[in-house]
Parts: structure tokens; sequence; C-alpha cells
């Protein structure tokens, strides 16, 4: 079980304003609804909602070895990932069990990790342990950072909007930088809750003027509770739920996330006999 952070979203008093029904989830106080979690849901199928996601751990890795050790670490072949590109991988113990679900993106001067809820701190000591003499120093970024995101079919309409950024032409993880309401903003695609979406990350100071623009040209905001109902619903694995070091990656159905043509990584061996002799049981 990853260690869960005590911090707390940096548009907290923002939500609180607004009059959002806070509570703990994985140990964070978060808005739960908005009011009505129905219409939440609904509108997240239907048009577009901002969920804050400031919960999911944040890493930034830099130095010249970063993809090459990420590479020889976990389960998806990532060595050679572009500028501007991201991939989904997992660090595996030797035992093939999941340490966790990394989304790897490549921002060229240097690599942003995103880890499950509460994970970064575990990650980095994972990481460092296995680091020798390559160039790869790590910072945790969640402290520091905000991260939005939009899901629904028309969620590229409004990120355009606020960006002047043609997202529509990002693949899930493609990254491109802007500036949204004078504040240096990262957007990255995904393919979140079983509709196209979008994760802007910046500065935890900036993060309450383009959370209020957005809200107040429309957009609804929705809370864990609808959250997660979207994510039961299109079967996405959480940490501490479907993920972690009970289940295999194939267990929790992450097969995307894994090159079984790479070279070797920690846990493969396990990994790949699973695959070769359909041992997989749930």
């Amino acid at each position: 079980m990853c260690e869960m952070l005590t911090l707390h979203s940096p548009i907290l008093s923002t939500v609180r304003a607004m009059g959002a029904t806070l509570g703990v989830w994985h140990q964070w106080e978060v808005p739960l609804s908005f009011g009505d979690m129905e219409r939440e849901y609904w509108e997240a199928q239907e048009d577009v909602v901002i969920h804050d996601a400031s919960y999911m751990g944040r890493i930034k890795a830099t130095g010249v070895d970063v993809l090459d050790l990420l590479n020889r670490l976990s389960t998806n072949g990532i060595e050679n990932l572009p500028p501007g590109e991201g991939a989904p991988t997992v660090l595996t113990n030797d035992k093939g069990r999941i340490i966790d679900l990394v989304y790897v993106i490549n921002l060229g001067p240097h690599v942003l990790l995103l880890t499950s809820q509460g994970c970064e701190d575990r990650v980095m000591r994972w990481i460092e342990k296995y680091t020798f003499i390559e160039d790869c120093t790590l910072d945790e970024l969640t402290s520091n950072t905000a991260l939005f995101t939009f899901v629904g079919p028309k969620a590229s309409d409004v990120v355009e909007a606020i960006s002047g950024v043609n997202v529509k032409r990002l693949r899930p993880l493609d990254s491109v930088e802007c500036i949204i309401q004078g504040v240096q903003t990262v957007i990255i695609g995904v393919i979140s809750l079983g509709t196209s979406g979008y994760h802007l990350m910046m500065a935890a100071d900036g993060a309450s003027k383009i959370w209020q623009k957005v809200v107040a040209d429309g957009t609804m905001p929705i809370g864990v509770l609808a959250w997660e109902a979207l994510r039961i619903k299109a079967g996405v694995p959480l940490h501490g739920k479907e993920i972690g070091e009970e289940f295999n990656p194939l267990e929790s159905v992450l097969i995307g996330s894994i090159d079984f043509a790479k070279g070797c990584y920690i846990g493969q061996e396990v990994i790949a006999r699973l695959d070769t002799y359909q041992k997989v049981k749930k």
C-alpha cells in the first residue's frame, strides 16, 4: 500500500467557497460533490466537466539517463520516447506484483511522472533504490503544483477555448505547454474514464485563477463521488482497489502497459510466464 499524503489541494478554499461538500478520500480532503452527484455523472458523459485531480502524484525526473533507467525498471518500452509524447508503464517487484502504474511524459528538458494518489514517495524510493551511476534526479512536484482533468465529448472545445491550442491533435499522453490566464500550463492528452480528456498541470499559486475562469464560463465541476462512479463504469483500475502488490499487471488489465518484446526488467520472468502459459486466474 502506498503512503498517503496529508496535503490538501491548492484550490481547496476556492471550492469550499463554491459550496462543495468536502470529505476525506484516500487521506486527501477533497470535494465529494458540488451539490448534485447524479447531474455531475451525466454531464461528464454528455458534455464536459472539470475535476480536481491534484491528488495524483507528480514527479520531475531530470538527467540524460532517465528514460533508459525507467525502461530497465518497468514493463513498457520507453527508452526512445520522443519529446512531446508519453506512455504508461508499470513498476513491478521481483514477483511481478505492482508497485504502481506510472504515466511517463517526455517534456523535453525533463520527464514528468504521474503516479497513483499518494504513491509518489514510494515510486521515487523504488527508482532511487536501483539508481547507481545513472544521471537521474527526482523531485516531488505534487506539493507545489495542481492537476485538473477535463473529460467528456466537449472537453477539447473547452480546453482549446481557454488555451488557444489545437488539442484535438494530441494523442493519449502527448503534451504541449502554453500560457492560460497568465499561468504556465502543461496540457496532456488522456483517455480517461472511457472518454477523451485532458490533464492540465500548473503551479499551485495560479491554479485557482484557471479553475474559476473555467467554471465561470460554464464547465461543471465534479467531485470524487461522481468520478468514482465513472471510473467503475469504465473499468479503470485504482491503486488501493485493483492496483497494488496483491495483483500483477495482467490481473489488473494493464496489458497495454506491457511490451513483451523488450529487454529485461524487474519481474519480467514472472509476467512473461503468466502470459505464455495463460496462468492469470482473476
